[in-house]
């Protein structure tokens, strides 16, 4: 007996389904797996460039407390703010003076600038661009207008009229009336050569095109370069990213740039050169809290080799126990298959048996009863069987009753039922069939058996 067509075609679809639905858990666990990673190596670098910033913003106090908040320096200020311009001149040449030896040594450090400013936010004295001055920073520096009006140290990234970097503003006082500010501002390169140095990849800055252009004056553009991968970031011209760092980014898609344009956190995975690398991408705002640039690090990682590796282990595994599985159950089910056709079936001639033939009769009878048509029956046996047996041995008899079905089958429809009753007994039912042919096949057979060489 064959397996059923349908149960054949539900038994294919349902591996088919299982196969399909773990091949998308699989997708799933792995873009699950990779978005923690890509999460723990951004919070891993936010959290360094957290504390990078507040080791800068400890640095700055104490040049502040060592070096600017002096009596000589703030008495100077409080002198200058009151002076007439003629007089100013004089008191920002001192003034340089004076913090010349320190400005030197804070240089070799990457440290930016020291930054004097009046009350109003006017800048007095620049140590990193002296013949710059006199400028109202109040409406494009507001670390200088909070720290001038609410009296308090503002610190954080902003862009500056020349150069961007992290800033920290403190209030000048002489005896205790307001003189002006300070900034002491560490540039991007101290920045990422700190975080370099606790960090395995390739780090690069970029910041909006459009804030380098409302802010830094005109004439010291050349500080920045556009960037190769989108016109709407430029380089800050002190940390230009390498060749390879900048292939990198080159190489990605429109969606990277449409992710920046976002201005959330956010890391993703690549394939560069045959290896695995992640681009982590932390906003950077500035004192106001507006996103105005960002920190991009790009890092190899075996890391999702090793997760490929890990699901794909578990893939063969899982499918390869479907697989026995399933064999199993075709096995268990080709036996209980088998046995159930051995049940049903003569083992000497191969035709329906007893059980099997009083199974069809039974429900022929009943087809053939509730849709009105005829059902015959034809019962035979050989003549003188007995005498075969005992003349030439059972296997003889054995080989005469194969060879007398053989002849039946000849002569029967296809859909006729032969069976074999029992010894040399046989029947041949017959659906749809009047006495009258069943008399005529009832001779053919006769004929048949009478003709068969045996």
């Amino acid at each position: 007996m064959k397996v059923p067509r349908a149960r054949t075609i539900v038994f294919s679809l349902c591996v088919c389904l299982i196969v399909c639905v773990f091949t998308l858990y699989m997708g799933m666990e792995y873009r699950q797996r990779k978005n923690e990673l890509i999460s723990i190596r951004l919070a891993l670098l936010s959290s360094r460039l957290d504390a990078t910033v507040a080791n800068l913003s400890d640095f700055s106090r104490f040049v502040y407390e060592t070096s600017v908040s002096r009596d000589e320096v703030t008495a100077l200020m409080n002198r200058a703010w009151k002076a007439s311009l003629s007089e100013r001149s004089a008191l920002r040449n001192e003034l340089r003076a004076m913090m010349a030896d320190e400005y030197e040594l804070l240089t070799r450090f990457n440290f930016r600038q020291l930054h004097f400013h009046f009350p109003d936010t006017t800048s007095f004295l620049r140590m990193h661009s002296p013949l710059v001055f006199g400028d109202a920073l109040g409406d494009v520096r507001l670390s200088i207008k909070k720290a001038n009006t609410e009296l308090v140290p503002v610190g954080g990234f902003e862009e500056g009229r020349i150069y961007n970097g992290f800033r920290f503003v403190y209030p000048l006082f002489y005896q205790g009336e307001h003189s002006g500010s300070v900034e002491v501002s560490f540039s991007m390169k101290n920045v990422l050569d700190i975080l370099a140095e606790v960090s395995a990849g390739d780090l690069q800055f970029i910041i909006s095109r459009s804030v380098v252009e409302d802010v830094v004056f005109s004439d010291q553009l050349d500080h920045y370069r556009e960037s190769s991968f989108s016109s709407d970031f430029m380089y800050d011209g002190a940390v230009l990213p390498g060749e390879s760092n900048r292939a990198l980014l080159d190489s990605l898609d429109s969606s990277f740039t449409a992710r920046l344009a976002a201005w959330a956190d956010f890391g993703i995975d690549t394939r560069f050169f045959d290896s695995d690398y992640l681009v982590l991408c932390k906003v950077i705002h500035n004192v106001k809290g507006d996103p105005v640039a960002w920190i991009i690090m790009s890092e190899r990682t075996t890391a999702l080799e090793h997760i490929r590796s890990d699901l794909v282990f578990m893939y063969v595994s899982v499918l390869l126990s479907l697989i026995l599985l399933i064999s199993f159950s075709i096995l268990i089910r080709r036996d209980r298959l088998r046995l159930k056709t051995l049940s049903l079936t003569d083992s000497l001639t191969g035709i329906a048996n007893r059980v099997s033939l009083f199974d069809f009769l039974s429900r022929e009878i009943h087809k053939s009863v509730r849709y009105d048509f005829d059902l015959s029956l034809i019962l035979f046996d050989i003549d003188h069987f007995k005498q075969i047996n005992d003349s030439y041995g059972h296997a003889e008899g054995d080989r005469v009753l194969v060879k007398t079905v053989e002849a039946v089958r000849s002569e029967i429809r296809s859909s006729d039922f032969l069976a074999r009753l029992g010894g040399e007994e046989f029947v041949v039912i017959l659906s749809h069939c009047p006495v009258e042919a069943a008399i005529t096949a009832a001779e053919k057979i006769r004929r048949a058996v009478a003709q068969a060489k045996v």
